[in-house]
């Protein structure tokens, strides 16, 4: 800007430069500043001892702009020495032309000079409102030759009038110009006479580039036609991305410059890379004497106005990264088919334009909210426009269509079926009057408050506004009616509940916005009743407390807020209304634990019960004294054990009993006697929930209790108050009863179809969905259904009926199924068109390969674009052979992977295409793949892959590494991370600690053994990893070193068990980061692989790691200190082991180990001490600790996944084998080796879980069990499995980024194992997951990254029933405990005939299996489960 007003203003930029330096001369000391800037700053940037330095990146123009800065800010302050004065008249000029001249500012609008001038004076005359920014057609259509060669024939005109503006500009310059400047803008100016001359300077000279400054190097750069390879590889190191931008597009860059510059770190250098073979005026232009990139709005004007576009052109701009690019190119006449098919995997918006390509060009080539608003201020557009537009998957066209006056009613009809809010929005806004229609959401806010007379139909419709400021705005408008905040109050946002409680505020309050509301709560001296009682219902917890912290407001006004749901809420109530000595109790565990053995009065376990410490609330609700008014408080509570032990001691003894049998005791019990409120009151809030579903579809619950559990949000509560007005024989039944009686029975009540349409079970609705007798008007509401499996239901409704009554999975497995060599059945047109507008992905990719469908096909060019990237993989799978064509991904992996079988080039070739990143990754891993494809996965956007594909053209010798352009930086947060010391103890020093023991205090001699002061123990500091020797660290592969102490773990003794002796252990965690830089050895670029963790193992047993109260879970697994680097062998001297924390949390603790048995005497976690009893080390074991230890690991072990949604683990093998005790133990012995090499691990839950678990998960996910993997009746299944209840696996985070996509997840049933040791479960494990690589993570869904507690391994053994289908409702099974002498047995060989099984328990698993063999042929009727564990 400031050389725009130098070129175009000279006058008005000189008089500004007067001013200023008038100004400055009026103070010498700003003077002297300003040009030591302005002169020294160049100079300082070039000092070889700032090479690296933030001053090194200072442009020369920059420091000059900033010396300008610096000079207008000095005057601006100097008022008493007249600075500012000068400063205002400085400005004057500048101001006056920016006023009269507001063409300066327009960049864009200055013909780009090396186009051809005589084609552009042709263009202007067509249209001279757009003559500087287009190239017409003929310009456009030229090949790149005859673009640079019309460029150099008419540069030579140019130049001649460049050479006299830059001759006029120098003479021009401010006399005290130092004589080298003047030296340099001459030559400067000769350049532009003389190109041939200094481009022979570039190939041959290196010095006259290291004098330019970064911008004048860029400039330099795109002016110069040739420029030796020597120079660009130089500057693809420079930290200006402007720069190495310039060099990715310019026509001299070698593939070895654009492969490196391909992987910078700069998406736009990336980008031009790949833009790189376009003509020059499509990536440069000239303007103010300066060359710039051409940027991709122009890019998108020139694209929208030209015709007969070069092809080659097109495809290269297909690939930039630009979405705008990429959507006019898709809408574009001229893109060929070859070209959109590329699209394949882009975003909705530019698939949506390859549909547009239809339209007239008013439409084709607008993004979708100029197509909205296009739409919503038209009322002149055709019909069929409107039903084009109808159908957008793109709400904000639909919603925009809605609102249009023309739209017919037709459409409108359409429109209103779907459940989204924002269309409902859209329709409920036609009736709104014509001077609200142009207003858009802030303007609406604005005149609802503003407006005092609004019409009460008004406020109703915007009462449905999906913006909740203008719900807020209609909750306190007087005029909004008790209907409508009736609305409100039950609205998602706490914003708009809160405005409704608002309303009844003084007219002082209504007008402030919540941070002034906070300010006015804790400045008031007193606040009315009635204002404190709607801040305590708020629902902005500062708001409330805020009112805690007013000191000046009476307590006892405030005490409801002690039960608050907010823990700082609560906390900071608890401590205004408890005893000094009581302040803080919820946070201060020993503090509790001395006060509970006093008697507390009744007042403090009233506070108490609303400590935010559950094991607080969980004393009380058991404390024999507390009231039951106090019980009642914490019987509502969400925690089960708080809810349970307050509602066990509320009912009756009679009732707690009931409600641990069998529902139809409790059903019975409520039917039998009339049931006091007290007792319906308790059950409504029971902290089972099967118990108040019971009560809500018992008749005669009272309707005060029905309303109360009309709030539940969980489905099955919902259900059965919807399912109260079912007919009796349909009311009773469980859910997967009602759907295979709608399967059986299709003259169904339409009254109970409607019913049952409304359930909150996606399965029972897509029942309903398929079932002939529902009614139309049921039909409308399901076809909008918010899970796509039943919208697939009412689109299935016309198939066959052998179609018809088949799953989804097995109508993909129908259209799979083929005979011999690859012979499918022949399937009608009809079916098949009625099957590919399904949503379900297994369907459609199951349609993709199916030899029967045409590839030139609409059907399989619409699978070709869809959503799901599994059913476009499959489409481009048709190509393969008919050997791979059928197979799974995961087959295919494993194919790959198989060395032995060569496999075709054009398979690989295909096979490299896919979008499964897993899938590549074994293409790149197998030897059968070529270089060049190698070599195309080398860049691709996944790690894995690049990584894959760059370790196999290493092992071909074919990767050559570009050298390393900047410092690589390491940077590893782990949780936990610290410092681990740890030894044993000397026979003098067990002597100390047994006196200390004695006498519980520990002494200095033993105290002294936390600071390692003599040096004797292992010590050592880093984050932490997890993994052998070799395996992938944090940041590169984990390697353990052979030295002395170079592990942490309990010595060995001759005989191989831990060695006897007394031991202790500092452990001193944090959340904790490092990080460092480096430049590798060999000055090639930074390559994981070759980076190593040196680490220090770290086993210890977790006696030693239980106790620490924060990663006690974590510790207790193998893992390792990282306490160096090396890269390719060389130690990194850069990393210096500084450990930043986060606050440690310490724990020293000292453990005696005799005979395999471990003891704690004595731990310190934060300076909480606990002591082992008296005890002699070396005579008497304390067999109390370790049985309290035991019932704490048996805890753990019965503890049930019923926390966070597939936080566990199970790792299980099993077989299929028939009802016979032939080879049984070689097929045990078997599986219990392939359980320990090859076991599946994954997440699990329940059969009966599955609905409430698709319920939970976004409406667009599906969890499905995979019914092929079911036993048959015939057959018996031998299963080993070992569980975590309790892991951490990537899921919440991965849920709030892929909520709105397509994501599957298939299951199969492993069988029916005690897993708990409790009961007999059907146990379903997530086997296939469909779903998109979380790369903001790094991390697969579901992807394991630890597991916690104990995990025996079990064998179970489930018998198949008599049934046609194997009903896991009737099957007999037997589990069994293998111990650890069990373990042993086997766990160390390879070989089944190396070892016997046990003879006692081959005995009684074949007696348990020849047992049920013969029940099986003596009764074929229904059974119960049997079983059990031993």
């Amino acid at each position: 800007m400031i050389n725009r007003f130098w070129n175009k203003a000279r006058r008005a930029s000189i008089l500004t430069i007067v001013f200023l330096l008038l100004g400055l001369l009026s103070n010498p000391k700003f003077l002297v500043l300003v040009i030591f800037i302005y002169f020294a700053g160049p100079v300082i940037s070039n000092l070889e001892a700032l090479k690296n330095s933030f001053f090194r990146k200072i442009k020369k123009d920059n420091w000059r702009k900033g010396a300008l800065l610096l000079a207008c800010i000095l005057l601006a302050f100097d008022i008493e020495g007249g600075g500012l004065g000068f400063l205002i008249f400085a400005l004057v000029p500048i101001v006056w032309v920016s006023l009269t001249d507001k063409k300066i500012f327009d960049k864009d609008k200055v013909l780009d000079k090396p186009f051809d001038v005589e084609n552009n004076e042709n263009l202007i005359k067509n249209d001279q409102k757009k003559d500087d920014l287009l190239i017409h057609s003929n310009s456009i259509n030229q090949s790149k030759n005859y673009q640079n060669e019309n460029y150099e024939g008419n540069k030579e005109k140019i130049i001649n009038q460049e050479i006299s503006e830059v001759k006029q500009t120098i003479s021009d310059e401010v006399s005290n110009q130092d004589q080298i400047t003047e030296e340099k803008e001459s030559t400067e100016a000769k350049s532009l006479v003389d190109e041939n001359s200094i481009e022979n300077s570039n190939e041959n000279s290196n010095e006259n580039w290291d004098d330019f400054d970064d911008s004048e190097i860029f400039q330099k750069l795109i002016d110069s036609e040739k420029i030796s390879v020597e120079i660009l590889e130089k500057f693809t190191n420079s930290e200006d991305w402007e720069i190495r931008k310039a060099i990715a597009l310019h026509d001299c860059a070698t593939d070895e410059i654009l492969d490196k510059l391909r992987n910078d770190d700069d998406g736009d250098v990336k980008n031009a890379v790949k833009l790189n073979k376009l003509p020059k005026d499509w990536k440069f232009m000239f303007e103010d004497e300066k060359w710039y990139f051409v940027d991709d709005d122009i890019i998108v004007e020139r694209l929208k106005r030209s015709i007969n576009l070069d092809q080659n052109l097109i495809n290269i701009l297909s690939d930039s990264s630009s979405e705008d690019i990429k959507r006019i190119i898709a809408a574009h006449p001229d893109t060929n088919q070859t070209i959109i098919s590329k699209f394949r995997n882009e975003n909705v918006e530019v698939k949506e334009a390859i549909k547009y390509r239809k339209l007239g060009d008013e439409w084709k080539y607008l993004n979708k909210s100029e197509i909205a608003e296009k739409i919503k201020t038209s009322n002149d557009i055709d019909e069929k426009i409107l039903e084009f537009f109808s159908k957008s998957p793109e709400k904000v066209i639909r919603g925009a269509v809605a609102l249009n006056s023309r739209v017919s009613i037709d459409i409108l009809n359409k429109l209103k079926k779907e459940n989204d809010k924002y269309i409902k929005q859209c329709i409920a806004y036609r009736d709104l009057p014509n001077e609200w229609h142009s207003e858009n959401d802030f303007q609406k806010v604005g005149k609802i408050k503003t407006t005092n007379d609004l019409d009460e139909s008004v406020l109703k419709i915007l009462s449905t506004s999906t913006y909740d400021e203008i719900k807020v705005a209609v909750a306190l408008h007087p005029n909004t009616t008790e209907s409508i905040l009736d609305i409100l109050k039950k609205d998602d946002s706490y914003d708009v509940k809160d405005a409704v409680a608002y309303r009844d505020l003084p007219k002082e309050w209504k007008s402030l916005d919540d941070n002034e509301k906070l300010q006015k709560i804790k400045s008031s001296e007193e606040l009315s009743l009635e204002i404190i009682n709607i801040f305590i219902n708020s629902n902005n917890w500062r708001i409330r407390e805020a009112l805690i912290e007013n000191d000046k407001l009476e307590s006892s006004l405030l005490k409801s807020l002690i039960y608050d749901n907010d823990s700082d809420v609560s906390s900071k109530a608890q401590n205004k209304f408890l005893p000094e000595e009581w302040k803080n109790i919820h946070d201060d565990n020993t503090k509790f634990e001395t006060l509970i053995k006093k008697e507390i009065p009744i007042e403090i376990l009233e506070i108490l019960a609303g400590s935010p410490n559950d094991e607080i609330k969980k004393f009380v609700a058991n404390y024999e004294k507390t009231s039951n008014e106090v019980l009642k408080i914490l019987s509502k509570n969400q925690d089960y054990d708080i809810c349970k032990a307050a509602q066990d001691r509320l009912l009756p003894q009679e009732w707690v009993t009931l409600l641990n049998l069998e529902n139809e005791k409790i059903i019975s019990k409520l039917n039998e006697e009339n049931v006091s409120d007290e007792i319906y009151d308790i059950l409504s809030e029971s902290y089972d929930w099967q118990i108040k579903k019971i009560v809500a579809l018992h008749d005669k619950t009272p309707k005060k209790y029905l309303e109360k559990l009309a709030s539940e949000n969980y489905a099955d509560i919902i259900d059965a108050l919807l399912f109260r007005s079912l007919p009796k024989e349909w009311k009773t039944l469980e859910d997967y009863e009602k759907i295979e009686k709608l399967e059986i029975e299709d003259n169904v009540a339409q009254n109970t179809l409607s019913i049952l349409a409304k359930s909150q079970n996606s399965s029972l609705r897509e029942a309903i969905a398929i079932h002939p007798n529902t009614s139309l008007e049921d039909l409308d509401a399901l076809e909008f259904d918010e899970r796509r499996e039943v919208r697939d239901a009412t689109l299935f409704r016309k198939l066959p009926r052998e179609w018809r009554k088949i799953s989804n999975s097995e109508k993909a497995e129908k259209l799979r199924k083929y005979e011999g060599n690859f012979e499918f059945s022949a399937i009608d047109n009809e079916t098949l068109e009625i099957l590919s507008l399904a949503e379900d992905s297994e369907i459609k990719m199951a349609l993709a390969v199916h030899p029967v469908i045409d590839s030139n096909s609409e059907i399989i060019r619409k699978l070709d674009f869809d959503e799901d990237s599994y059913v476009r993989d499959a489409v481009l799978f048709r190509s393969l052979p008919n050997e791979w064509r059928f197979l799974e991904s995961r087959d295919m992996i494993e194919k790959l992977e198989n060395d032995k079988s060569p496999i075709a080039s054009p398979v690989i070739e295909i096979l490299s295409k896919t979008e499964d990143w897993n899938l590549k990754v074994a293409v790149a891993s197998c030897k059968y793949t070529s270089t060049e494809i190698l070599k195309v996965l080398s860049f691709d956007d996944d790690d894995d892959v690049r990584e894959a594909a760059i370790k196999a053209l290493k092992k071909k010798g074919t990767f050559i590494p570009s050298k390393q352009s900047e410092p690589q930086e390491i940077y590893i947060k782990t949780e936990p991370a610290g410092k681990i010391l740890f030894g044993e103890l000397n026979n003098d020093q067990i002597e100390i600690l047994n006196i200390d023991i004695d006498q519980q205090e520990l002494s200095d001699e033993i105290e002294e053994l936390k600071f390692n002061s003599s040096g004797d123990y292992v010590e050592y500091e880093g984050v932490f990893s997890y993994g052998d020797d070799g395996d992938e660290g944090n940041e590169g592969i984990i390697e353990f070193k052979n030295d002395v102490d170079s592990k942490i773990e309990i010595p060995i003794n001759d005989v191989g068990a831990p060695k006897d002796g007394v031991y202790f252990c500092q452990m001193r965690l944090s959340k904790a980061s490092i990080s460092f830089e480096f430049n590798t050895p060999d000055k090639l670029e930074y390559d994981r692989s070759n980076l190593s963790e040196i680490s220090v193992p770290v086993n210890l047993p977790s006696s030693f790691t239980k106790a620490h109260e924060l990663y006690g879970n974590e510790i207790s697994q193998p893992f390792n200190i990282t306490i160096g680097f090396e890269y390719n062998g060389s130690e990194l001297d850069e990393y210096d082991n500084d450990l930043v924390d986060r606050g440690y949390d310490d724990l020293f603790i000292i453990v005696r180990i005799k005979e395999g048995k471990e003891t704690v005497l004595y731990s310190n976690y934060n300076g909480t001490e606990t002591w082992v009893d008296s005890l002699q080390l070396n005579t008497c074991d304390n067999e109390e600790v370790n049985e309290k230890s035991s019932e704490v690991d048996n805890e753990e072990e019965n503890y049930y996944s019923a926390g966070p949604m597939f936080q566990n683990d199970i790792s299980f093998v099993y077989k299929d084998i028939d009802k016979t005790t032939d080879n049984l133990e070689t097929t045990i012995k078997e599986l219990l080796i392939k359980h320990m090499e090859e076991s599946v691990a994954a997440p699990f839950f329940y059969d009966y879980e599955l609905s409430d678990l698709n319920n939970q998960l976004p409406s667009k996910w599906k969890l499905e069990i995979d019914e092929k993997y079911n036993l048959k009746p015939d057959q018996i299944r031998i299963s080993i499995v070992n569980a975590y209840f309790s892991a951490d696996r990537h899921f919440e985070d991965y849920v709030e980024e892929f909520q709105n996509q397509d994501i599957k997840l298939t299951a199969e049933r492993i069988g029916i194992i005690d897993l708990t040791g409790e009961e007999d479960e059907d146990v379903v494990a997530i086997t296939n997951i469909k779903a998109p690589f979380d790369k903001n993570n790094g991390e697969e869904l579901l992807e394991l990254r630890g597991a916690f507690g104990e995990s025996p391994i079990k064998l179970s053994i489930t018998l198949g029933s008599n049934y046609l289908d194997a009903d896991y409702g009737n099957c007999k099974t037997f589990t069994k405990i293998l111990d650890e002498e069990e373990w042993v047995k086997y766990k160390d060989y390879l070989d089944p005939d190396e070892f016997d099984l046990n003879d006692d328990f081959l005995k009684e698993v074949t007696e348990y299996i020849s047992n049920s063999k013969e029940e099986d042929n003596e009764d074929n009727s229904d059974s119960e489960n049997e079983g059990g564990t031993i």
